[in-house]
């Protein structure tokens, strides 16, 4: 009987496994297809920067030159000449003076012409 008892709890093991059906798929409305779900791709936004504008990142008026970050805009060329704005007021003049291999991470130097230039200033092209 010891024999027996092993063989017989497998069996029943089997016969439960396969006695279980998979279920049904659900019912469809008469008439109605089932239709696979579509998936519109989201498509990333990138907008060109169309303007020139930085801000002041650093301030040398005794050397009278100053460092402006242009990370989110297009770079001025070397030797443009750009208004410093505080507000809407203009407070002054700057002269870009680096060669386009200078520029690092949109950060970029340019001589102060005009003005007095503090931190946090706005530059951009008239």
């Amino acid at each position: 009987m010891r024999s027996c008892c092993p063989i017989v709890v497998l069996a029943a093991l089997v016969f439960v496994g396969c006695a279980q059906s998979p279920k049904d798929p659900p019912a469809l409305t008469p008439g109605l297809e089932a239709q696979p779900e579509v998936v519109k791709p989201v498509q990333p936004r990138f907008e060109l920067a169309s303007s020139v504008e930085g801000k002041v990142v650093s301030v040398r008026s005794d050397l009278r030159y100053v460092v402006v970050d242009f990370s989110f805009s297009r770079l001025p060329f070397s030797g443009q000449i750009m208004g410093v704005y505080r507000g809407d007021d203009r407070v002054g003049e700057v002269r870009i003076t680096r060669s386009p291999n200078q520029a690092l991470k949109g950060a970029m130097v340019a001589d102060i012409r005009e003005g007095g230039i503090r931190l946090g200033d706005s530059v951009r092209a008239d």
